[in-house]
């Protein structure tokens, strides 16, 4: 399909690839986002460079518009006319164009 037929951009990529990680003893926190933050990290040089909007997490609103690429401008007209005040803001959410 496609590119601007849909509202999100990636769909040339073989694969998908999204790190995961649970722990229940709130003062392993650093330490598991840190490894978690690396590992991600490492993997950058091997990345496209786009994402898939349902795998943002809480903390990664500014990537965003990355999930949409070249569709990004387009959305924000389409939300202009839909939904001006931005009332439908929750989640990853795509600001009207002024």
């Amino acid at each position: 399909m496609p590119q601007p037929e849909t509202a999100f951009a990636p769909r040339t990529n073989p694969y998908h690839f999204e790190i995961i990680a649970f722990w229940d003893d709130r003062a392993e926190t650093a330490l598991n986002l840190g490894w978690c933050d690396g590992f991600f990290g490492a993997t950058v040089p091997f990345s496209s460079g786009e994402v898939y909007v349902n795998s943002l997490d809480e903390g990664e609103g500014h990537r965003v518009r990355e999930a949409y690429g070249p569709n990004w401008e387009r959305l924000r007209q389409i939300k202009r006319c839909w939904d001006p005040t931005n009332f439908f803001r929750c989640n990853q959410n795509i600001p009207p164009a002024e």
